[in-house]
């Protein structure tokens, strides 16, 4: 696998990618960092897409969480845990040889945070277009996913577009009758990795709010959307780690802000159409950010 020239990271060819992947090897991850929409459409086969919003790449690329955490598919969660610095990180997007990781894209975070994880990672030279120009039989659609089988991969779900990052995540808590972890509050500071419950198992991007009849909700990992009752629940707070509370009300107290145990940032504005949330966004978001 050479090393482009002024790059310090391996590139690998597009036939020897193809070589790998007829010997079906079992330590190769595929990770496509192009966006779900492309993805969809076409991909490598037995890739998986990393599309994650902005805010988690931001807080992969400075260390706050790891890769681990991005992923809601058990077994694809246990592949990596098991072998993390055995596997082999195969990364590709639309752009070819050093241009991927001289850019800020998904690509380069994921590249520097593997890299600096002691783990074995290349990119594909070519870029995505080139190999499927080279060997389209090698790219799968999700749409012809379900024409030929008629069904979704188990491992997918019901959902079959990215195994991990935001499509993996969902907006809803698990059912009453099923074991979950509660989660209580706006947003978690915790340093270790979200631990996945048995129903992990579904990767897919379903909303599920007709079945969530109570919040709070853990919308990505550490980040939790919740309500006047959970800010007030100490022993809730407490036993999630949270450190950080957004409150985006006008009158609701800071209940615990006396205490120094947890920081607070609010914004006093209601829930209403003329209201100019957009202008809080920067502030909010480095905030979040901590």
């Amino acid at each position: 696998m050479p090393t482009a020239p002024d790059s310090e990271y391996e590139f690998v060819s597009q036939e020897w990618l193809l070589a790998e992947l007829r010997s079906d090897s079992k330590s190769l991850v595929i990770l496509d960092c192009r966006s779900s929409n492309e993805y969809g459409e076409s991909h490598i086969r037995d890739a998986v897409n990393f599309s994650i919003p902005s805010i988690m790449l931001r807080r992969l690329a400075a260390g706050k969480i790891d890769l681990v955490s991005t992923i809601k598919c058990r077994e694809l969660k246990n592949k990596i845990c098991s072998n993390y610095k055995e596997n082999l990180f195969v990364l590709y997007n639309e752009l070819y040889g050093v241009q991927q990781h001289l850019s800020d894209s998904t690509l380069s975070v994921l590249l520097r945070r593997l890299t600096q994880d002691g783990c074995r990672v290349v990119c594909l030279e070519d870029g995505f277009s080139r190999f499927k120009a080279s060997y389209p039989e090698w790219c799968d659609s999700c749409s012809e996913l379900l024409e030929t089988t008629g069904t979704l991969p188990p491992a997918a779900g019901p959902d079959p577009l990215p195994l991990m990052g935001l499509r993996s995540l969902r907006i809803s808590a698990p059912p009453l009758h099923r074991p979950h972890r509660s989660c209580d509050s706006l947003s978690s500071a915790a340093n270790s990795s979200t631990d996945s419950s048995d129903t992990d198992d579904r990767c897919d991007s379903s909303l599920g709010l007709e079945d969530d009849k109570e919040f709070p909700v853990e919308i990505l990992p550490y980040l939790f959307l919740g309500n006047a009752a959970n800010s007030e629940d100490s022993q809730a707070l407490a036993r999630h780690s949270i450190q950080y509370v957004l409150n985006v009300t006008p009158d609701l107290p800071n209940v615990f802000e006396d205490l120094g145990s947890i920081k607070y940032m609010q914004i006093p504005i209601t829930d209403h159409w003329s209201q100019n949330l957009a202008s809080h966004f920067p502030q909010a978001i480095e905030f979040i950010g901590k």
